[in-house]
């Protein structure tokens, strides 16, 4: 019978220890800096990425009655995101079946009874089904107005999290997606939580870049020294990959106290923080008492939007409780997220907008990126019909 993950992964770690050794990838990479930079490539990723392979959109919490909307705009694509009279949550092009205008505008969630054009009032049930128009269909004669109603995109909750394939008229098999990572989703009860707090950011730098910026521990006693760079071992994590998704997992301090346990006491979040990354553009941090579920989402070669969702096990039931997850997320996404990480991600595009080298050195110590790497390649490498290395001929010859 296979081991939990996180007990395989804590061995391990405490193995490393033991030997006084790092987990090393089996080689160094060097990654152009085209991949950063070039205007033709960044569209082939988005059109690849983030078209043809479903991603996590956001936490269910959000839009947890009958009714609750909100609009996504983010990936390029005009979305809504409604929570039927059924329960179930669904996504739709955000646009009406007459004449394609927007429906609604709401970034926060909002809540509506149905949904209206604001043209010509045409308007829609929560499930997406055309209900009237405010005069005789006689207007429309030649047009079945039942099969009118607004075009649905592949989506689904999962561990309380929102996928989402944003692309009509496509099928999305979550669990071949999803594989053994849905288990560990469940393991820290992610699906439980609420969201407290959401951060919107622009940062000018690439996507990938800042994805980068939680992929390794290198960096952690550095960048972080004066915020949560203490309470950490210097450079020992492990990582594994399931399927085109990855977990990691970087010793705290508190993981030499798991020596004297039994396996099934060692915890997951006050013995190391546990990192998931689904593919391609969301990071799911693991603290001791929260969540930091954070999605890039790339506006142009050398700028992201970052969203960051702090899930907590429960809705804050005093002004004590406020006030404690209001410091901790000021801690982390002001402190930690924004001044460190993010900052760094920028300086690093303003390195290479600079010139001089073309390439970027990946060491096996940051054998996650490395992982990283590997895997947007066989999706791009898959979601082109192997035209990839096509392109880059394109791109060089050009």
């Amino acid at each position: 019978m296979e081991l939990p993950r996180h007990i395989r992964m804590f061995r391990r770690m405490l193995d490393n220890i033991d030997r006084q050794r790092l987990e090393m990838g089996e080689r160094e990479m060097r990654v152009p800096v085209s991949r950063y930079t070039d205007p033709a490539w960044f569209e082939w990723e988005r059109n690849t990425l983030f078209r043809k392979y479903p991603l996590v959109v956001g936490h269910g919490s959000r839009l947890p009655a009958a009714g609750d909307c909100m609009t996504h705009d983010l990936l390029g694509l005009p979305m809504l995101l409604v929570r039927g009279e059924d329960g179930v949550l669904r996504a739709f092009l955000n646009q009406c079946a007459h004449r394609a205008t927007r429906l609604l505008d709401a970034a926060e969630p909002t809540s509506v009874r149905r949904l209206m054009c604001p043209y010509h009032n045409w308007v829609y049930a929560l499930d997406g089904r055309l209900e009237r128009l405010p005069l005789a269909a006689e207007g429309f004669p030649n047009t079945a107005l039942a099969d009118r109603g607004l075009i649905p995109l592949p989506c689904a909750e999962r561990q309380g999290l929102i996928w989402l394939l944003p692309t009509p008229g496509t099928e999305m098999d979550l669990d071949a997606w999803m594989g053994g990572i849905e288990q560990d989703i469940a393991a820290f009860g992610i699906g439980g939580s609420v969201v407290y707090r959401q951060s919107v950011s622009e940062r000018a730098a690439n996507w990938k870049l800042v994805m980068d910026a939680f992929m390794e521990s290198y960096h952690v006693k550095r960048l972080h020294r004066e915020t949560v760079g203490p309470f950490f071992l210097d450079g020992q994590a492990v990582i594994e990959r399931d399927g085109m998704h990855m977990i990691a997992a970087v010793a705290r301090k508190e993981i030499l106290q798991a020596r004297g346990l039994p396996e099934s006491a060692w915890d997951g979040r006050r013995h190391a923080s546990h990192t998931l990354y689904f593919l391609p553009n969301t990071v799911c941090v693991v603290h001791p008492d929260y969540v930091s579920l954070m999605h890039m989402y790339p506006q142009a070669p050398d700028r992201t939007l970052i969203v960051h969702n702090m899930l907590i096990p429960e809705a804050p039931a005093s002004d004590r409780a406020r006030r404690h997850w209001e410091r901790s997320f000021e801690l982390i996404d002001g402190g930690v997220f924004n001044a460190e990480d993010f900052a760094t991600a920028e300086r690093m595009q303003a390195g290479i907008r600079a010139g001089g080298r073309d390439h970027l050195l990946i060491g096996r110590n940051e054998f996650s990126i490395i992982t990283y790497q590997e895997i947007l390649a066989e999706l791009m490498e898959a979601g082109c019909n192997g035209q990839v290395a096509d392109m880059e001929k394109m791109r060089n010859s050009s």
